[in-house]
């Protein structure tokens, strides 16, 4: 199972300001959008992968749906800053 994906967005100045949006459409379709341009998109995304230890085999079952879960905003390996978040449920 393939963890990690590339992404078509270009790197970004410490101090610029980008605007990043992410449209879940249930488990069939995430799309990840900077700047208002399509980078990242994948289809019926699902738990596993080989990376994570100290799990509960319960919950963490390999190959199961993504159906839900939490939001979580990080940064890998350098400082980030969050302003006007907004999250809205699409019908």
């Amino acid at each position: 199972m393939q963890h990690c994906i590339n992404s078509s967005s270009k790197t970004y100045k410490w101090d610029e300001w980008v605007s990043g949006e992410l449209i879940v459409y249930n488990d069939s379709l995430v799309i990840h959008k900077v700047n208002g341009d399509t980078v990242l998109q994948y289809t019926k995304p699902q738990i596993g992968g080989g990376v994570v230890q100290g799990f509960n085999k319960a919950i963490k079952i390999d190959g199961k749906p993504l159906t839900y879960g939490y939001i979580g905003l990080q940064a890998e390996g350098q400082g980030i800053e969050f302003r006007n978040i907004k999250i809205s449920k699409l019908n």
